[in-house]
């Protein structure tokens, strides 16, 4: 159920558009990027990781400075295991565009699995804060992928992470947003229970 991220720009004859205020220029190569990413994430929805990561290393190597490439691959590093790898990319993501939820939520989960949670919720409340609203057309049916993480499964970390270090008003404080948005989702009621 992946839709690929410049697909809908194909029916329009714009030359650049603007995407988390980085302007991005819309030509003949945008497209074969475009579609060698989509396939690097079919490839990891196979479980095809070698092969995906081997597609983005070349896209990495013909656009370095395009953030997307970087989180991609680290998450496909993270599926395999190498959160050394992963860190670095997502470390690398996050320095091309310190804003990007994905790949601060990413670098937070890595940051828990090694039991620092005070870097993980560092990065967790950036993720947060600029994750644009809890219903996104984009992320519905989608749970965890590469492309998308819902900003409720966000919340929900960084409330929980706030009351394991023990500042639990702000942590139930987030919990509870997260009920008034998302009432039919378990988590944050068993994170506060």
């Amino acid at each position: 159920n992946h839709m690929g991220l410049f697909d809908f720009l194909k029916k329009d004859k714009k030359e650049s558009i603007t995407i988390n205020g980085r302007k991005i220029e819309i030509n003949e190569d945008t497209f074969k990027f475009a579609a060698e990413h989509d396939r690097a994430v079919e490839l990891y929805g196979q479980k095809k990781y070698r092969e995906a990561i081997d597609v983005l290393d070349r896209l990495i190597a013909q656009r370095p400075d395009f953030r997307q490439y970087y989180c991609s691959r680290g998450t496909v590093y993270e599926d395999m295991y190498n959160d050394v790898m992963a860190e670095k990319d997502f470390k690398k993501a996050v320095q091309l565009d310190p804003k990007d939820s994905l790949s601060q939520f990413r670098l937070a989960m890595l940051y828990h699995r090694k039991n620092d949670l005070h870097a993980a919720i560092e990065h967790l409340q950036i993720s947060y804060d600029n994750h644009p609203f809890y219903d996104d057309l984009l992320g519905k049916g989608v749970y965890n992928n590469i492309l998308f993480i819902h900003k409720r499964v966000v919340a929900c970390n960084l409330g929980n992470f706030l009351t394991q270090v023990g500042r639990y008003k702000e942590g139930y404080q987030i919990l509870d947003e997260v009920i008034e948005n998302c009432p039919d989702y378990a988590f944050p009621y068993f994170a506060k229970a």
